[in-house]
């Protein structure tokens, strides 16, 4: 230091004020943000005030108010220096993929490497149409691509437009079919119940009921018929029939299983009587005195029996007059030691006196001699008055399952490769639908069988199901047409921009998996789309397009080096495409049922699915995890985790795991896949098919895949929170069930990941406010309330001769139960 500086500081202004910029800048790898700055106002301000001892110039300014004009200006220097410091700091931070927070930076920065921030992707779902029916309607409806569809808007929704995007031929008879309910009824060994038509069949418990084959009718000595008693007699008005069942089994060879109504016919025997006698007084109670001997036979020690006290002369004599018991009615004898059936060759109405009796009786002449010692006068009971009765199909009770399944009707036209949707309610009481292929038809028994190219994935009860075989499939999103202006040749790389958004990108089996609905026309000629227009030849008719940070779509055309230039015309470039996209198209099942165009002769519409597949516009965070796959993969699956990484940036999954598996003779990768909605991907959903179709074409074909959904669950906790006396207890255990769902989520947990004890409580301390918490349950819902300390799950994985899929634990929001502790 110079004798000079050595005056200048004697005045001990600065003593103790030293420089502080610029500062020391050190990053650790893997940090979500970047520090850059090197100074803030403060440490600028204080850097200058102490390189004013080294100015001999400025020896005389000893004042540091900052009121001084000087140190005005230094502070006003400091100010601007750390407005420029903290942008330079944003700027760094927006140079790297980790660290940018603008979603201009992570747009651009992906595009340097071929990536473009996904666009979202429409949902797509299935249209089922019904055609009028009344007189004079068509009986047919052709069904066009681009026909209109809308939802009908539910509390805080905007209706949502769908569109169909195949055309399809839709008939009046496929509007609801439903699958054989009954048929004939066989009778077989131990058969104990009937159905008849009707619901006045007059029956009752305890009435009789006859079976005779028609081997009987015509063979005297054949014991092909049966008799029994009701037990119970149910009508179903409904259906118009009335079941009847009895105890004990019909034989074996009544029918020998054919048909019932082909070859035996059941009656109702209405009259229940006795025969003649039965109610004879007893002779022995007369004085043999005064009673004609002649009409009593001695049976040994005193007692006496009537004569001829049996059925005679093969001829069966009532108790009374039957009027309507007529020739060629069936008549059954009954007693405790057998029963026989008889046929009434002729039948006369006569009065009769034997037994000390006189009554007008009716007399039956049967078609058989009766067994005079079966059937005594007292002990037999007869029943007869047969009336035939109406036999109803019986209900087939078999669940609707497998991979076929046979109408109530035989209907024609069905197509290979039709699609059918199946609703229903299944065995567990669940309302659901499916969509399924068909593969081909074939009769049974004069019904149409339908056999599809997968096996349902429910099993329903047949009474609910109804099939639709007006189907088409449809997507989110409302098609514009519009001029996009005119082609200048004298431009090069001439660009447009759609004036309408969001524009509709669709499902696709690519490997971004998604495409764009756009057609861009010049001259009523059809241009491609490309990439981009590097390496593009000067004739080509080809276009880029490029997605805004706003959402705003640009299209770009040639220079006539890359890509050939617009020629020139009058609003001549024209565009058409779709606008809709995102979360917004996930309606509720049932909900698309407004017609908004109106074929002939269509009379309603609506989704018995809830649509699938769609994903709102890539967020930062994705990107961050997306844009390196690519290059990771460059469209190309190689090892296990390419299948992964491939499957994640994949348009419309949430997540994905790949898992490599053995299942006995190969290794085989196994995919565990989210929608990105949080939901299970369905099979018979398109973003499905396009993924498998996407992965088959990157992969070696020799490599076995097979992609899964996953299989949900949920778990429930309960705790005692002791909160902070200078807290809104209120607030802070909503706070804590707050942080309980958000750490929780389907965006922070994956695939096989368990819970534990320790991260639950960890989450819940981590709220301010916490003072202590107790856990008094921690469990799977619907599993029994206890404090697990770890809620094991798994990932995909064999199981005896099957894959059972990978779980997914999140927390159940309704499942959180929270109670103040008090010290």
């Amino acid at each position: 230091m110079s004798a000079q500086d050595s005056i200048l500081n004697q005045c001990g202004c600065c003593e103790g004020v030293k420089a502080l910029t610029p500062s020391s800048l050190e990053n650790r790898p893997g940090l979500s943000a970047l520090v850059y700055r090197v100074g803030t106002q403060g440490s600028f301000k204080t850097s200058m005030q102490s390189a004013l001892a080294g100015q001999a110039a400025l020896r005389d300014l000893t004042t540091r108010s900052d009121d001084d004009p000087a140190i005005a200006l230094i502070d006003g220097w400091a100010t601007v220096l750390d407005v420029l410091s903290f942008y330079q700091e944003r700027i760094a931070n927006e140079g790297f993929l980790r660290t940018a927070t603008e979603r201009r930076s992570l747009l651009e920065m992906a595009r340097s490497i071929g990536y473009e921030l996904s666009p979202g992707v429409a949902a797509s779902t299935y249209l089922a149409f019904t055609l009028e029916t009344a007189t004079g309607a068509p009986s047919e409806a052709t069904i066009v691509i681009g026909t209109k569809a809308q939802s009908i808007p539910g509390q805080n929704e905007l209706p949502q437009m769908f569109e169909t995007v195949e055309e399809i031929n839709a008939k009046a008879v496929w509007n609801g079919l439903s699958p054989r309910l009954t048929q004939p009824q066989s009778l077989s060994q131990g058969t104990t119940r009937l159905f008849l038509k009707g619901v006045s069949t007059q029956l009752q418990q305890g009435d009789s009921i006859l079976f005779v084959d028609s081997e009987r009718e015509t063979n005297t000595g054949s014991t092909r018929w049966a008799f029994r008693l009701l037990q119970s007699v149910i009508t179903d008005s409904e259906e118009d029939r009335t079941e009847v069942t009895w105890k004990e089994g019909l034989p074996l060879d009544l029918s020998s299983g054919t048909p019932v109504d082909q070859f035996v016919k059941v009656f109702a025997l209405r009259q229940r009587a006795a025969l003649f006698g039965h109610n004879a007084p007893n002779p022995n109670l007369f004085n043999t005195t005064d009673t004609n001997m002649d009409e009593l036979i001695e049976t040994g020690n005193g007692p006496y029996q009537w004569k001829e006290f049996s059925i005679q002369n093969n001829q069966i004599d009532m108790d009374i007059v039957y009027s309507k018991i007529v020739q060629g009615s069936w008549i059954v004898l009954s007693s405790s030691l057998s029963g026989a059936l008889y046929n009434a060759s002729s039948v006369t109405s006569l009065s009769r006196a034997d037994f000390a009796l006189s009554a007008k009786i009716t007399r039956i002449d049967p078609d058989i001699d009766p067994d005079t010692a079966t059937f005594g006068l007292r002990e037999t009971t007869v029943y007869a008055q047969s009336e035939q009765l109406e036999l109803a199909e019986e209900p087939i009770t078999e669940a609707i399952s497998g991979n076929s399944m046979v109408l109530d009707q035989e209907i024609e036209g069905f197509a290979t490769g039709q699609l059918m949707i199946v609703s229903g309610t299944d065995t567990d009481g669940n309302t659901v639908s499916e969509v399924v292929i068909l593969d081909y038809t074939e009769l049974e028994d004069g019904f149409t069988k339908l056999v599809f190219f997968a096996e349902l994935q429910n099993s329903y009860q047949r009474d609910s199901v109804t099939l639709n075989a007006n189907v088409a499939q449809a997507t989110h999103g409302e098609t514009k047409t519009e001029v996009l202006g005119s082609g200048d040749g004298s431009q090069s790389f001439q660009k447009f921009v759609l004036k309408q958004m969001p524009l509709t990108y669709v499902s696709a089996a690519t490997s971004s998996g998604a495409e764009t609905t756009l057609e861009i026309r010049v001259n009523d000629l059809l241009w491609e789309e490309v990439p981009t227009l590097y390496g593009v030849s000067s004739d080509e008719h080809v276009y880029m397009t490029r997605l805004a940070n706003d959402g705003k779509v640009t299209v770009e055309f040639g220079d006539g080096i890359t890509g050939a230039r617009l020629p020139t015309g009058v609003e001549n470039v024209k565009a058409t495409y779709r606008v809709g996209t995102g979360l917004d198209g996930m309606v509720d099942a049932e909900q698309v049922s407004l017609l908004m165009t109106r074929p002939l002769g269509v009379k309603a519409v609506v989704n018995p699915l809830a649509p699938t597949g769609a994903a709102d516009p890539e967020i930062i965070d994705d990107a961050r995890q997306n844009a390196p796959l690519t290059v990771l993969t460059l469209d190309r699956i190689v090892s296990l985790q390419d299948f992964e990484d491939f499957t994640r940036a994949f348009a419309g999954i949430g997540k994905a795991q790949a898992t490599l598996l053995w299942n006995g003779e190969r290794q085989m990768v196994h995919l565990t896949v989210a929608a990105a909605d949080g939901s299970i991907v369905d099979t018979s959903a398109a973003l499905y098919s396009n993924l498998v179709a996407a992965i088959d074409s990157a992969r070696h074909p020799d490599q076995l895949v097979q992609v899964d959904t996953y299989e949900p669950l949920a778990f429930s906790l309960s705790a005692r929170v002791l909160v902070d006396s200078s807290a809104i207890a209120e607030d802070v255990l909503a706070n804590v069930s707050a942080a309980l769902v958000g750490a929780f989520s389907f965006e922070e947990r994956s695939f096989g990941q368990s819970v534990t004890e320790s991260e639950v409580l960890a989450v819940m301390q981590g709220v301010s406010g916490v003072v202590a918490v107790d856990l008094d349950t921690l469990y799977i819902t619907n599993q029994s309330a206890i404090l697990n300390s770890r809620l094991i799950v798994h990932v995909a994985r064999w199981q005896g001769d099957m894959i059972q899929l990978a779980q997914l634990l999140l927390i159940d929001s309704a499942g959180i139960t929270l109670t103040e502790m008090t010290e």
